[in-house]
């Protein structure tokens, strides 16, 4: 079938993490496709009237997008009314967006991930081609007027090479695609002379490619122009013109190749290239809003040192934050008095209006309460026998951690709750936009040991790691009733029942640890990715050498080295990130 002005044939595939469900064919001017949860809670990828289900997702909000197809383009435009859709690279189209897309392009709506692979709309570049500006039939260049105009291309983080997101380059001889005695022309837009395709490139990412059919051992008088704000070069490798490098300008551009054949006249031939720009140049730092209430620091980072222990601390504004001028709302504590070590960390909702004060208020509030209490704890342990302590099943000990935990726990809900009444008519505020999570622990050194108990509701994560031991894990995930959903604080049920409190206290006793490392979800997502990651000692292993090689944690500015580390890349994972650690000396 010939694609024609309002109808073209392509090829949508979905996955799930790796899984193919489904591969469909479209030959429809316009389709819908997306997320949504049925009436028995299934899950379907709606494309057009065809459907296909995976039972074991439950997105919170449904999340859909609508392909229109017209003038050999294919265009992507959020309909959602929540949600984002992400795309290689890390960019977001927010809902009321749209956006160009290249002939291949990756998109992620909710847990799916859509590949869609479109035929050219005219015939491939041959020798009556002609070099038009890449790009309007393949990507949308990015411009200050338009900030979701993003390159369709693979991971820059993974990817070697471009995806190839351009027409597949004719095979044409050096006669046909070269003109006798051609003039060098500079814009693409200005020149007749016919001209190839190259595959796309990415500015800061490795590019190479071989020049179709060209053999170096048949030319004479070889000469290749590269314009010199592209960043390439070219070399002859195995017979062949490669053009290679790091591109260092997006846009369009033009190569020119001049050479002699035996017993025939020069010939000239002209190759374009695209390059894309890359998608972290892309992203806004906008400040947020200085008149809005409870105004916090886009960063936040902290160190203390007592004897042989450190305890340090970071938390980074996330990038889709920053793009949209909003406010950093995860917040974190440190603390040691008499020996007990302190860390929280909590992570704001990002759809409360005012969980960045709510994950500040969680912090302070959990903090209070365990230090007013832990004394009773303290007492307990040292009169305690070893063997009792060890398997923590004694009944007081029990006992004590839930009235100096789950207690915080419950302060943490007063207090919040107090805060929104007390902002009820002058904001208008309802204890559902102070919503954040929270993960605490305390953890001090006995003559049987390192005694460690922690407390977490919501998504995150606390473990104690030792390099030379299994990871223990202190924290169940905690998701809600929907995949992508997490309980916070602010929820009511959770402080009414004393098994869901008592549930979420965690005790271990250890003879020494490397560091006990708790943090939110901005930072766990990006480096589990899995509940089951989580759990498995090589992806800490992973992890901690990620950070031993950014931070010397018995350096006076590892919070700062931390903060630094905060930053790192990671593709569709742009929210928030906090990090605490405490260290020892095992000396």
């Amino acid at each position: 079938m010939q694609p024609n002005s309002n109808r073209i044939h392509s090829v949508l595939v979905v996955y799930r993490n790796d899984t193919k469900l489904r591969e469909v064919n479209i030959e429809s001017s316009s389709i819908t496709i997306g997320s949504s949860p049925d009436q028995s809670e299934a899950v379907e990828i709606v494309l057009g009237r065809v459907t296909v289900s995976d039972k074991s997702i439950h997105p919170i909000h449904p999340n859909h997008a609508k392909l229109d197809f017209a003038d050999g383009h294919a265009q992507l435009t959020n309909i959602a009314s929540v949600g984002e859709i992400t795309f290689s690279g890390g960019i977001l189209i927010q809902p009321g967006e749209s956006q160009k897309l290249a002939h291949n392009a990756e998109f992620r709506i909710g847990d799916h991930r859509f590949s869609l692979k479109q035929p050219v709309s005219s015939p491939p570049p041959s020798a009556s081609s002609e070099c038009s500006p890449a790009a309007a039939d393949q990507q949308t260049t990015p411009t200050d007027s338009d900030p979701s105009a993003i390159p369709m291309s693979s991971d820059p983080e993974n990817a070697q090479t471009p995806a190839l997101s351009a027409p597949p380059t004719a095979v044409v001889p050096p006669e046909a695609l070269a003109t006798p005695n051609a003039e060098v022309v500079a814009k693409p837009s200005e020149a007749s002379e016919p001209c190839i395709s190259l595959p796309n490139g990415m500015v800061g990412t490795l590019y190479s490619v071989k020049l179709p059919d060209l053999k170096v051992s048949e030319l004479k008088n070889l000469s290749v122009k590269i314009p010199e704000e592209v960043g390439l070069s070219f070399q002859c490798d195995d017979d062949a013109i490669v053009i290679c490098g790091t591109p260092t300008a997006n846009g369009d551009h033009v190569l020119t190749v001049q050479y002699d054949l035996p017993d025939l006249p020069s010939r000239f031939g002209r190759f374009g290239l695209f390059v894309n720009p890359n998608p972290r140049s892309m992203w806004k730092n906008l400040p947020s809003d200085v008149n809005a209430p409870y105004q916090k620091e886009p960063t936040d980072r902290h160190r203390i040192v007592d004897g042989d222990s450190v305890l340090v601390a970071a938390s980074v504004r996330g990038r889709s934050h920053a793009h949209e001028g909003t406010f950093r709302d995860d917040d974190f504590l440190l603390d040691i008095r008499d020996g007990w070590h302190l860390i929280v960390v909590s992570d704001g909702a990002g759809s409360a209006k005012f969980s960045r004060q709510g994950s500040k208020i969680a912090c302070e509030a959990a903090r209070d309460q365990i230090y007013a209490r832990i004394s009773l704890l303290d007492d307990l342990l040292r009169s305690q026998p070893e063997t009792e302590i060890q398997n923590s099943s004694k009944a007081e000990i029990k006992s004590a951690l839930y009235n100096i935990l789950g207690n915080a726990g419950k302060a943490v809900f007063e207090a919040i709750s107090a805060e929104a009444k007390s902002k009820q008519h002058e904001l208008d505020a309802k204890i559902n936009d102070y919503a954040a999570t929270i993960v605490y622990t305390i953890y001090k050194k006995f003559s049987f040991g390192w005694f460690v108990a922690a407390f977490a509701i919501g998504d995150g994560g606390i473990a104690i790691y030792d390099e030379v031991q299994e990871v223990k894990v202190l924290n169940k995930p905690d998701g809600g009733e929907y995949a992508g959903q997490t309980r916070f604080a602010t929820m009511s049920h959770i402080w009414e029942s004393e098994p869901e409190i008592t549930s979420r206290i965690q005790v271990s006793v250890v003879e020494r640890f490397t560091a006990i490392i708790a943090m939110t979800d901005g930072v766990s997502d990006p480096k589990f990715g899995t509940d089951k990651k989580f759990f498995t000692t090589e992806v800490w292993h992973d992890l901690w050498a990620d950070l031993a090689d950014a931070v010397d944690f018995q350096s006076e500015s590892c919070d700062e080295s931390l903060l630094n580390w905060l930053d790192f890349w990671s593709t569709g994972n742009h929210d928030d990130r906090t990090i605490a650690i405490g260290l020892v000396n095992n000396g």
